[in-house]
């Protein structure tokens, strides 16, 4: 009888480790090939999940439309990086509400929590990263909104990115990072609505 306990604690022994070692292997091997994974899918597989339209080419991430709206804000705007303490105040504007539409289907993206802790969007303008929150479109696709205080007068230089950052797997690396990004689009700021 003894010797069948011992039989029995030594094979889950080998049971655990065999089990440690697999998923040691796994993110690894997954970490060697440059393929992290989120919720076992890589961001390209991501993508293609919850883009709006499947069968468009191009990244889901790729600007598709610029909305102005009718409603007016007072923003003020600053030369220069608007994070940095040395910036100077150009004076206040009323300026339309301007967000930009990415063909994502917004319901997926909730649907599939990826707007959860782990996943979020930025918006690079002009070489800046802002952090931004989406909002859903009337045909179901995502808009984000351009911040006005960075908006000012001219052409600006501005690329959606989707990250999913969650927590890895504690022996080989401490999160999973990942990033995509659309292509650059030229927005051209006038005294009026952005061109189009």
């Amino acid at each position: 009888m003894k010797c069948f306990r011992e039989y029995r604690a030594l094979l889950g022994l080998v049971a655990v480790v065999a089990f440690f070692g697999v998923v040691i292997l796994w993110e690894t091997s997954t970490q060697l090939t440059g393929q992290q994974r989120y919720k076992g899918r890589t961001m390209d597989q991501w993508l293609r999940l919850l883009a709006l339209e499947p069968g468009r080419p191009g990244s889901p991430l790729d600007i598709t439309r610029v909305h102005v709206s009718t409603n007016l804000h007072t923003v003020e705007f600053f030369s220069g990086n608007p994070y940095s303490s040395d910036r100077q105040s150009l004076g206040l504007a009323r300026v339309p509400e301007r967000t930009v539409e990415v063909p994502l289907s917004y319901d997926l993206l909730r649907e599939h929590k990826a707007l959860g802790r782990a996943g979020y969007f930025n918006l690079l303008i002009d070489g800046y990263r802002v952090r931004t929150k989406l909002l859903r479109g009337t045909n179901g696709s995502c808009l984000i909104p351009l911040p006005g205080y960075m908006m000012t007068p001219g052409p600006h230089q501005v690329v959606v990115e989707f990250v999913i950052r969650a927590p890895g797997h504690p022996y080989t690396y401490p999160y999973i990072d990942l990033h995509a990004r659309g292509s650059e689009r030229t927005i051209a700021i006038e005294d009026g609505p952005a061109s189009h």
